[in-house]
């Protein structure tokens, strides 16, 4: 081509509007493009998954470590109250557990003395079984407790 066939009619000099992106450029985002599309092709469910995956962890862990910020930051509010009223709070948590160690000693001496008696009441019903056994009325009953009832109903 020649200088004269690109001249415009009217007399003015003919400029070539430059394109808005650089042409290495262009090939550069041109590559990006059809590598990103052709690895989603191949790859896309497991990057949404992954991705989903991702999101999900990050809401449990992140409300996880909010709630350990608030309990740390709620230990550190104790700070700001008073000696005396701390020394209260102490005593009172000091008492309570007192009542409650009260409480379960008792209860265990209670069932101590019940096991005692239990095991009191099942010597003498062995020492009552072997003197019926030397007296020759038999060791123990061979019939169940139960059922010697029922037949001496129906007699």
């Amino acid at each position: 081509m020649e200088a004269g066939d690109d001249a415009p009619t009217d007399g003015r000099p003919s400029y070539e509007e430059p394109s808005m992106v650089p042409e290495n450029q262009s090939h550069t985002l041109n590559y990006v493009y059809l590598f990103a599309t052709g690895f989603l092709e191949q790859y896309g469910w497991y990057v949404l998954i992954t991705v989903i995956t991702i999101l999900y962890l990050y809401a449990k862990l992140s409300s996880y470590f909010t709630r350990k910020n608030l309990a740390w930051n709620r230990s550190t509010d104790y700070a700001q109250y008073d000696s005396e009223e701390v020394f209260r709070r102490q005593e009172a948590m000091d008492a309570a557990r007192r009542r409650l160690q009260e409480q379960h000693e008792a209860m265990a001496e209670k069932y101590l003395e019940e096991q005692k008696k239990r095991e009191e009441e099942k010597r003498k019903q062995k020492i009552e079984e072997w003197n019926r056994h030397l007296e020759g009325k038999g060791y123990r009953s061979k019939i169940k407790v139960e059922s010697e009832t029922v037949i001496h109903m129906i007699q």
